[in-house]
Order: structure tokens, then C-alpha cells, then sequence
């Protein structure tokens, strides 16, 4: 399942989000239930004041900075996926309406690197045989708009290295609506776990009722 608590709901331009916590079975409202789910690895803690802790030994520190998951008011237009790299990630998915109730970092995730864009099929994953759903994934980096100090990390060449990762992942469901799941993380949690993030980032999955 998901992470524990949080949530919310309301405003206009976004249904629902859900933020560090297990999303509600019914989203968004309207006739029939959508079941919106991710996993975490076992060997992350899924509550309490020490969040996505890697428990693993030798590790024993955070993985990751916050888990969303939203869905805003469709129709959605399929091309806008198919176009996110062109039209800028951040705005495809909706990153800003869906900040009143997240609260993204909204203009540094709107000039974030596109550092990876790949499409996947919902039953690319041996347990959700039955998705025929397509999965649209991008990984955005960001860089601080200032470097305090010299870093090493720079290379000498006077610009900032990446400090924040966004995996995001989106899909239009049968709904006709978006929805979207974003894992964050800093350049150290990325260093320590960047492989299990995109694991959390593949298994979103979306699921409307008939």
C-alpha cells in the first residue's frame, strides 16, 4: 500500500491529492469508485516522524522527501502526455493547480531539467496483468537558483548542481481524467535510493470501476 496519513480534497482545479498517505479508494467524486495505488519497498518505514526511512543496514537514513498523488478535472486531452516534453512537464501534468493543496516548489519544477521520458504500459508489471493503461514517466532535476559557497560538484564551471529530484507519473484513466503521482527527493536521498524510487514511480497504478 501507500505511505501513512495525510490527505485532503476541494478547489477547483484539482479533484484530489493525497500527500504521504494512503489514497482514498474514491477520488474526485462522480459515479464509481477509482482506486489510485503505489507501494513502497519493505524496507522503508511507511509512518510516523521518520518517513521513508531506508531501514536497510548501513543505510538507516531518509529516501525520499514526499510521495503526491492528485488527479485534476478532466476530459484530458491523451496528446498532452504525448506533447509533455515540448509543452514543459510541470505544466502538462498540472503541477501548479495541484500546489494549493501539495505545495510544490512551483517555478523550480517548471525550469527543471527533463533528465528521462519514457511510456509504459500499465501491465508492464507482472502483478497488474489486467492495465491496459498507458503510463507516461519523466524525471525532472532541479538546480538551486543560487550556490551558497564553492562545491566541488561544480566543476569549477561556476553553475549549481542538482539539489531536487521529481519522478512523476502520469496516466489518463477511464475516467477521462489525469492523474499524477510525484516522488521527491534531494541529490543525497537520490545517491542512496535512486532505484527503489523509480520502483514507487512504476507501480502507480490507477484503477476505475466498471
Amino acid at each position: 500500500g501507500g505511505g501513512g496519513g495525510g490527505g485532503g480534497g476541494g478547489g477547483g482545479d484539482v479533484l484530489f491529492a493525497a500527500v504521504d498517505g494512503t489514497v482514498p479508494s474514491a477520488a474526485g467524486g462522480g459515479g464509481g469508485g477509482v482506486k489510485v495505488t503505489y507501494n513502497l519497498p519493505a524496507k522503508w518505514t511507511a509512518s510516523g516522524p521518520n518517513l521513508y526511512l531506508d531501514t536497510s543496514e548501513g543505510v538507516n537514513a531518509p529516501v525520499a522527501s514526499r510521495i503526491s498523488a492528485y488527479v485534476l478535472p478532466g476530459p484530458a486531452d491523451p496528446k498532452t502526455l504525448q506533447r509533455a516534453a515540448s509543452i514543459g512537464v510541470s505544466k502538462a501534468l498540472g503541477v501548479a493547480a495541484a500546489s494549493a493543496l501539495v505545495g510544490y516548489d512551483v517555478p523550480k519544477l517548471a525550469k527543471a531539467d527533463l533528465v528521462s521520458g519514457r511510456k509504459r504500459s500499465g501491465n508492464d508489471n507482472d502483478d497488474n496483468g489486467g492495465d491496459q493503461a498507458s503510463y507516461y514517466e519523466f524525471d525532472l532535476a532541479a538546480a538551486p537558483a543560487t550556490c551558497s559557497g564553492k562545491s566541488s560538484a561544480d566543476l569549477g564551471l561556476g553553475f549549481c548542481p542538482y539539489d531536487s529530484i521529481a519522478l512523476l507519473g502520469a496516466t489518463i484513466a477511464g475516467d477521462g481524467r489525469m492523474y499524477v503521482i510525484c516522488v521527491e527527493c534531494d541529490d543525497a536521498m537520490w545517491r542512496r535510493g535512486n532505484a527503489d524510487l523509480k520502483r514507487v514511480r512504476s507501480s502507480f497504478r490507477v484503477e476505475v470501476a466498471e
